[in-house]
């Protein structure tokens, strides 16, 4: 796949920056420090539009003093600042909040009503600048990525971030394939529910309660381990709880495929095309 070589750099599970919206808490500094530190993970996602900016800068509190090569820092620019004209403006302010050269991957938020020609000149020359290393996309689906490819540049979109999880599983049907099949990295995000999608259904099913129990894991780490069952699509979760921090990890040593038939049952891939969900 065309993006294996940096797929190298990144780590499977990635932590959010959700932890961060309304302050920072010391043991959600702690969090990040022992994510990056003992635990081996490198995937760490903010965006600009996350609490107006403040979350990139409690982020960069809680990265400082790390070495920058030892992680993968992915942003996200809102679509209003691209068709405002202010994608440049938007990458060098959330540089500047970040206290960094470079940001590893860079992605649109959303595609709205940008203008996909406009932008991908425009990014592929931020990334010609070295200002960012990849670039990529969020929240499209396949027509949205159908477009993107037929427009000069586009192929070099690196990832797509979308809405997938356990309760979610739409983009088996032909995102994911799509994206594999042009080496377009998917990522996933909310793989542990949100608190705008419950994982009530996860949480009470008694199949699901008897894999965790088996296996001595909780239904998080279940349900990170289902998004990264086939190690190409990387998970991304948020905790500000040292606690949940290693029970969640915990999805690495766990192997879901014996137990893909069960889960299937009790929570069914789609058996047609269904419209991208998004949050």
């Amino acid at each position: 796949m065309r993006y294996q070589k940096d797929y190298q750099k990144i780590s499977l599970a990635g932590l959010g920056t959700t932890q961060f919206w309304s302050s920072a808490p010391p043991e959600a500094l702690s969090c990040v420090r022992e994510a990056l530190g003992s635990y081996g993970l490198t995937l760490i996602d903010t965006a600009e539009m996350y609490a107006c900016g403040m979350c990139e800068k409690r982020l960069e509190k809680a990265l400082r003093d790390i070495p920058r090569d030892s992680y993968y820092l992915l942003d996200k620019v809102h679509p209003e600042s691209v068709m405002k004209h202010r994608l440049r403006k938007s990458v060098t302010d959330s540089l500047q909040r970040m206290r960094t050269d470079y940001f590893d991957l860079y992605l649109l938020h959303w595609r709205e009503d940008v203008n996909l020609e406009e932008f991908v000149d425009e990014i592929e020359e931020i990334r010609r600048e070295g200002l960012i290393r990849e670039w990529g996309v969020s929240n499209f689906d396949i027509h949205d990525m159908k477009d993107l490819l037929a427009i000069p540049g586009g192929e070099n979109c690196f990832c797509d971030q979308i809405l997938y999880n356990l309760m979610t599983r739409g983009p088996e049907y032909d995102l994911l394939p799509f994206l594999r099949e042009h080496g377009i990295m998917p990522m996933a995000y909310s793989s542990l529910g949100s608190a705008y999608r419950s994982d009530a259904s996860v949480r009470k099913n008694p199949v699901i309660q008897k894999i965790c129990e088996e296996n001595g894991i909780t239904r998080q780490a279940l349900m990170l381990g289902f998004v990264t069952r086939f190690n190409d699509c990387p998970a991304l979760f948020s905790t500000s709880s040292l606690s949940h921090l290693k029970t969640n990890l915990a999805f690495a040593d766990f192997d879901i495929m014996p137990y893909m038939d069960a889960i299937d049952r009790e929570f069914p891939p789609p058996s047609k095309a269904e419209p991208l969900d998004k949050i």
